[in-house]
């Protein structure tokens, strides 16, 4: 994550620290999910920063705002350690830390509360505990690297929304790239062992995930949960995953902003 930026790295979606002051109360820690960038659910995660007054952590996993070849070449160990980064940065920028993460970055934090991390609360946006029934069977088949890109091809192509959607995202990668994102998925996390307090936000109508999956990884939750299932908004993404963000769903952000924001700062 503060690795020295690839040679390839696109204009603005390096990682990043946005302070609110020189040490604050609270440091929030943004993960983003597999292909996308700190763009994904920009401004949300700027705007609860600043209604909050505390420091926030923009973070760059490894292989991400580049292209699709250094996607593949990251290993789900990579993404841990950058994890790890993440984390001792922000507790040289606040007293207290809360992890926000979409989709797979949700899972990231998961699994850091899981393991007993020093935290205040967890966000998790449209956790990738399990992908929709549509893809996820396919990956969880024994040797689907050796035999998938006969199936799914050996690029896989994301199509592109918009201009910004295109600038901000890896849309092209080697089916190869998916290697890491199933091998975290095959980690197991031990949810009863996270005693903090968790926000889980996603829509039943998430084509990319498992509702399904993120509603029984609240319940096997081992502190506080709060549930908010959220409804699409019309002409938002139209995937139903990420709920919120100028680039993909801007009709979201505001709502979105507030939910979050308000539940940390009623945090104990």
């Amino acid at each position: 994550m503060w690795r020295d930026d690839p040679p390839d790295l696109r204009p603005g979606d390096g990682a990043e620290i946005v302070r609110h002051a020189a040490q604050a109360d609270l440091a929030l820690v943004y993960l983003h999910g597999f292909t996308a960038t700190k763009w994904e659910i920009d401004p949300v995660h700027r705007r609860v920063a600043e209604r909050l007054g505390a420091n926030l952590v923009l973070t760059r996993l490894a292989g991400h705002g580049q292209d699709g070849a250094a996607l593949a070449r990251v290993r789900s160990e990579d993404w841990l350690g950058d994890l790890d980064a993440a984390l001792a940065l922000a507790r040289t920028l606040g007293r207290r830390t809360v992890l926000i993460g979409t989709s797979t970055g949700g899972l990231l934090a998961a699994m850091a509360a899981a393991r007993g991390e020093d935290l205040a609360g967890v966000v998790l946006l449209s956790p990738n505990f399990a992908l929709n029934r549509r893809y996820g069977w396919l990956l969880r088949l024994p040797g689907i690297f050796r035999w998938g890109p006969r199936v799914l091809g050996r690029t896989r192509r994301i199509a592109s929304l918009n201009p910004e959607h295109e600038a901000h995202w890896t849309l092209r990668y080697p089916t190869a790239a998916l290697r890491p994102l199933v091998g975290l998925m095959r980690r197991p996390v031990p949810l009863g062992a996270a005693r903090i307090p968790a926000l889980f936000l996603w829509s039943d109508a998430d084509r990319v995930i498992s509702p399904r999956a993120v509603r029984r990884a609240a319940a096997l939750w081992g502190g506080p949960v709060t549930l908010r299932p959220l409804v699409p908004v019309p002409g938002d993404d139209p995937m139903h995953h990420i709920p919120a963000g100028d680039i993909l769903s801007p009709g979201g952000t505001q709502a979105l902003t507030e939910i979050i924001a308000d539940w940390i700062a009623a945090l104990p």
